[in-house]
């Protein structure tokens, strides 16, 4: 029998038919990698939510090294947005503007000092048993600590508030430092 007639003919039936499992192996990986990728998000995650330690190491270096004369503006973003501008010498707040309409009443409301006791009562409330879970997470300024940016969203009801925070230090001239004593 020449070599032609050897390939052409049919195959043994005691022979055995050698199977290809190289996909087996592939979705096997693909499994392992999917769960430690899963598992390495989560662990991500977690590590940029604020914690109460965070923030107050924040407002602990905010009231070190935070000036006491500054001008504020920051955006709320919730269902829409409001800008407020705040003008603070002395550490006591001087003026705001919601969208830039003068507001009245109690100042104090709306300066970094009331910011940072707005997210810990949040914080607060979002570690209660049985509370929604939510995500949130801030950036705070290496400097002084005050915040720069704070995102809180509730993941049941997608409620969702975001601060944007810009402050400038400013230099107070005697004059604007007797109106504010005043």
């Amino acid at each position: 029998m020449d070599q032609q007639q050897a390939n052409e003919r049919p195959r043994d039936a005691a022979e055995p038919i050698k199977k290809n499992r190289i996909w087996i192996w592939y979705f096997v990986l693909l499994g392992i990698l999917s769960v430690a990728l899963t598992g390495f998000l989560i662990a991500f995650n977690l590590k940029q939510q604020l914690t109460l330690e965070d923030l107050h190491r924040a407002r602990r270096l905010w009231e070190e090294k935070g000036p006491k004369d500054y001008d504020m503006t920051y955006k709320k973003i919730m269902e829409r947005s409001e800008v407020f501008e705040v003008k603070v010498r002395g550490g006591n707040v001087v003026s705001v503007t919601l969208d830039g309409r003068p507001i009245s009443g109690d100042l104090k409301y709306h300066s970094m000092r009331a910011l940072f006791g707005y997210i810990e009562r949040f914080l607060e409330m979002d570690a209660k048993p049985n509370s929604p879970r939510t995500y949130t997470v801030a950036t705070f300024d290496e400097e002084d600590g005050h915040l720069r940016r704070y995102i809180r969203s509730v993941t049941a009801t997608r409620h969702r508030v975001e601060i944007v925070v810009d402050l400038k230090p400013v230099r107070v001239t005697g004059s604007e430092a007797k109106k504010s004593a005043s």
